[in-house]
């Protein structure tokens, strides 16, 4: 729902926070529009992506407005190299965890701040507090999860493929193995994606997903001969409720990045040249 995601603005940066999410008081949980950063022509302004063909320089300025904006104010930020598959990665800190009174505050901090990439996977998981993790999209379905009683987030990039292979179970059931997560505890929320409004897919994926989801036309409406619009946040709803999470822990945005391109990057929508926008969550530390 709407409400569920909510715009905030802090230094010139738009963003939305999970509301859900930050109710619990265990996860900061964020997702960046594109305003509020330096980057010109098919990127401006806030794109965060390294791999798009924006000035570097330009990034990084992106990623710092942004991190300190959304109060992601962590040394350590952390991002898999996507695929458009359904691995998901936990990684293993490559560095001493601080005692609270050593950790570096202010012009300290921002520059020991460190954005690395961190292995090829299309979900990524933690149980460390100190850590944002990010995945980035431009129409794909951002997916963010929270474990609130074991403490553990992850968050997914799920397009049609990763999908097709189960990437949202699939961090779900990472997550059990890893963290004793169980199903009908876990919240998830789905973050602005291209809707159904703007999705037109032809046989080659709707095809695939059948044979996976046969209740897939239940997301699909057709729209000329062998197309259709594919409603991909409602066909991952769906999917979650039979894999076991509540229907009340799992919460849908109605933002659709490809109507809405001033505040979103669309792939689609802009014909592929384009930036991207990051899904972020961390542990918060508590008393």
């Amino acid at each position: 729902m709407a409400g569920d995601f909510v715009f905030r603005e802090s230094g010139g940066v738009t963003y939305l926070e999970v509301e859900p999410f930050q109710k619990t008081g265990l996860a900061r949980c964020v997702f960046s529009t594109r305003k509020g950063g330096v980057s010109k022509g098919p990127y401006a302004s806030l794109n965060l992506s390294t791999d798009v063909g924006d000035d570097l320089e330009a990034v990084k300025e992106n990623r710092r407005r942004y991190i300190e904006s959304a109060g992601l104010n962590e040394v350590i930020h952390m991002q898999p190299h996507q695929v458009h598959g359904a691995n998901v990665i936990r990684p293993r800190m490559p560095f001493v965890p601080l005692n609270p009174g050593e950790a570096p505050e202010g012009a300290e901090q921002a520059a020991k701040r460190v954005w690395l990439t961190v292995g090829e996977a299309d979900s990524i998981v933690t149980i460390d507090t100190g850590v944002v993790l990010h995945i980035m999209v431009a129409d794909c379905v951002p997916v963010f999860l929270l474990d609130p009683v074991n403490g553990v987030v992850a968050v997914a990039h799920a397009g049609w493929r990763g999908v097709l292979q189960s990437i949202v179970p699939h961090t779900i059931a990472s997550m059990e193995n890893w963290f004793d997560t169980e199903n009908d505890k876990v919240m998830v929320a789905l973050g602005p994606s291209i809707g159904q409004c703007c999705y037109q897919v032809d046989k080659e994926v709707i095809d695939p997903l059948r044979m996976v989801y046969p209740f897939v036309e239940q997301f699909a409406k057709p729209d000329g001969p062998d197309h259709w619009r594919l409603d991909l946040r409602g066909l991952i709803r769906h999917s979650l409720e039979d894999f076991g999470v509540r229907p009340e822990s799992i919460f849908v945005s109605e933002h659709c990045t490809a109507c809405d391109q001033e505040n979103f990057f669309s792939h689609r929508a802009s014909g592929g040249k384009t930036g991207r926008m990051a899904a972020s969550i961390m542990l918060t530390e508590t008393e």
